[in-house]
């Protein structure tokens, strides 16, 4: 049956355009999700270490600064009383009340920015710096790094150490031990 429309001058259109025909697919294809998921997967085996790497990197820095501070009040203890705070046995600096006592914590030194803060009695990774002064003419603050050791007995020789598990050990002015290069 084919019909003309005669009112407004058209043809109508042929009965093959009648059919109803399938709506048109919405989603995605398998493949699709496939690649999809294959480059997620890609970016982030590359992305995740190299973030992870960062972070540790971060905490290795922070824990350098808190060294320096710690170092400064020691420092700041020996032009007042020309001797460094003295503690014969290396221990966990925030017992050492003469540091304490020139931290921000202490009511003379409130709103100093050169005093060290009570966050500067930890490293990044949250473990306690050490302290050890056997004599009045020097002086050592040190981290265990990432793990924890006890820095009092350093796990390497002195120079530059190249993962984030080696102690890191201020004496007198500088870093014996310092990170350099990509670390581990």
């Amino acid at each position: 049956m084919r019909h003309t429309n005669q009112r407004r001058g058209r043809s109508r259109r042929p009965e093959t355009d009648l059919v109803p025909t399938a709506a048109p697919a919405h989603g995605f294809t398998l493949i699709e999700l496939l690649i999809t998921v294959a480059v997620i997967a890609i970016v982030s085996m590359i992305a995740v270490p190299n973030l992870l790497n960062a972070l540790q990197h971060a905490k290795q820095k922070k824990t350098m600064a808190s060294i320096r501070s710690l170092a400064q009040a020691a420092e700041r203890y020996s032009v007042d009383l020309n001797r460094y705070p003295v503690q014969p046995t290396c221990g966990i600096a925030k017992d050492n009340a003469s540091i304490k006592a020139y931290t921000r914590g202490n009511k003379k030194n409130k709103g100093d920015p050169g005093a060290a803060s009570e966050t500067d009695f930890f490293d990044g990774w949250g473990h306690e710096l050490r302290y050890h002064s056997a004599a009045d003419d020097s002086y050592t603050v040190c981290s265990g790094g990432r793990d924890g050791s006890n820095c009092c007995t350093p796990d390497v020789p002195p120079g530059a150490v190249s993962r984030f598990e080696h102690d890191l050990v201020y004496s007198v002015g500088s870093f014996v031990t310092y990170p350099q290069g990509q670390q581990e």
